[in-house]
C-alpha cells in the first residue's frame, strides 16, 4: 500500500472503525468473563455489567444472558456495532489492507447471519468472532512500514479502550 494523503472524512472513518472494532472485542471479552460468573457465582452479574453501560438486560439463565448480551435489542448489540465498523471500513477501504478488509466483511457477514436467525450463541461461536477480530488487528499491524491510515485506526482503538474501561 502506498503512502497516501487522507481526507478528514477518511481519517474520521478510520478512527471510528478502530473504535467500533475495539468496542466489539472489549464487550465480548467482558461478556465471556461475566458469563462464567452467571453460571457459577452470581446469576445477576450480567445485569450489573450492562447497567454500567446504561443498558437494562433481562434473562433467566446463562445461555439466555449470552444471547441477549450479544444480540439483544440494545446499543451493544454486536451485529449493529459490526455494521457500523463495516460501513466505516467500506468508506475507507482504499486505505486498508485487502486482507483486513476481507476479514471485516467476513466478520460482519457472520454476525449478521447469526443475529438474523435463531442461532444459539456458544463458546465456539464467541471464539470464532474473537479469532476474526485478532486476525483483523494482525492484518492491520503486520506490515513493517506504517501508513498514515494505521495511526487513525490505532488512535480509535486506544480511545475506545480508555473509554470502555472508564465505564467499567
Amino acid at each position: 500500500m502506498e503512502q497516501q494523503l487522507l481526507t478528514a472524512n477518511v481519517a474520521t472513518n478510520l478512527y471510528w472503525f478502530g473504535r467500533y472494532l475495539e468496542r466489539i472485542e472489549a464487550t465480548l471479552l467482558e461478556v465471556v468473563t461475566v458469563f462464567d460468573k452467571v453460571i457459577d457465582i452470581d446469576k445477576s452479574s450480567g445485569k450489573s455489567l450492562y447497567h454500567k453501560f446504561g443498558v437494562e438486560i433481562e434473562y433467566n439463565n446463562a445461555r439466555e444472558f449470552l444471547n441477549k448480551a450479544i444480540f439483544g435489542e440494545h446499543s451493544l448489540n454486536l451485529n449493529n456495532l459490526m455494521e457500523q465498523a463495516r460501513e466505516n471500513a467500506i468508506i475507507c477501504r482504499s486505505n486498508m489492507y485487502t486482507e483486513a478488509f476481507g476479514s471485516v466483511i467476513e466478520l460482519a457477514d457472520l454476525l449478521k447471519h447469526a443475529d438474523n436467525s435463531a442461532f444459539p450463541v456458544d463458546c465456539k461461536f464467541i471464539d470464532q468472532i474473537l479469532s476474526l477480530i485478532s486476525e483483523i488487528w494482525g492484518e492491520l499491524t503486520r506490515r513493517q512500514k506504517r501508513n498514515t491510515s494505521d495511526y487513525f485506526i490505532r488512535l480509535g482503538k486506544l480511545v475506545e479502550k480508555v473509554d470502555f474501561h472508564l465505564r467499567l
